[in-house]
Parts: C-alpha cells; sequence; structure tokens
C-alpha cells in the first residue's frame, strides 16, 4: 500500500505548520503585552476621587448626591444611567465625558 503524501510532503507541511504557530505565538505575545499595558494604564486613575476631574458645580454636585466618589464608579456608568440622576442633564454628561478622556477613560457605554 502506498502512502497518500510523500515524507518530503509531510515534512513541508509540517514545516509550515510550524511556521504558523510560531507567527501566530509571536502575535498573541504581542497582544497580551498591549493589553496588559492598557489594563495598568486605565487602573492607575480608577483609584482617583472625583475630585480630581475638571468638573463644574452642577455634575460635581450631581455625582456627590448619588454617592459617586471614584472615578471608577464613574466609568462603571453609562450615559443612560446618568441622566437618571438629579440634576444632571445631557451638557453635564458631555463634560464628565470630556473631563474622563483627559484620563484615557471613558463611560462605561462608551461616551
Amino acid at each position: 500500500m502506498e502512502p497518500i503524501i510523500t515524507r518530503t510532503e509531510y515534512l513541508k507541511a509540517l514545516d509550515t505548520v510550524n511556521q504558523y504557530q510560531f507567527q501566530l505565538t509571536g502575535k498573541i505575545s504581542i497582544l497580551e503585552k498591549v493589553v496588559f499595558e492598557m489594563e495598568n494604564k486605565a487602573n492607575i486613575y480608577t483609584g482617583l476621587k472625583i475630585e480630581n476631574l475638571a468638573l463644574s458645580k452642577r455634575p460635581r454636585s450631581a455625582l456627590k448626591y448619588c454617592n459617586i466618589t471614584h472615578i471608577e464608579q464613574l466609568t462603571e456608568l453609562s450615559s443612560k444611567d446618568l441622566i437618571k440622576f438629579r440634576n444632571m442633564g445631557a451638557r453635564s454628561i458631555v463634560e464628565i465625558s470630556h473631563a474622563l478622556k483627559e484620563f484615557n477613560l471613558s463611560l462605561a457605554d462608551g461616551f
């Protein structure tokens, strides 16, 4: 009985698979580093208090009234959540969004 592929074809295919595996491993390693760096950058700012954001009195007071004291709590909320807060309007949400962007952060819905 004859083999389906020759030894040379098998070795060539094995070499190709090994090359792709090596390339994928390198790309995965790079992606893991990027994700790690992004998580660390975000974690630097999440422990900060709301007072560190450049906000006017109205959004700062509205957040305080709702017991939002840290930036981490704020990034877990969406703009739809914020609009439900007392004295929180569209302008205040835009102001909060801009203040978060200064720290490379955003609200939960990306706003």
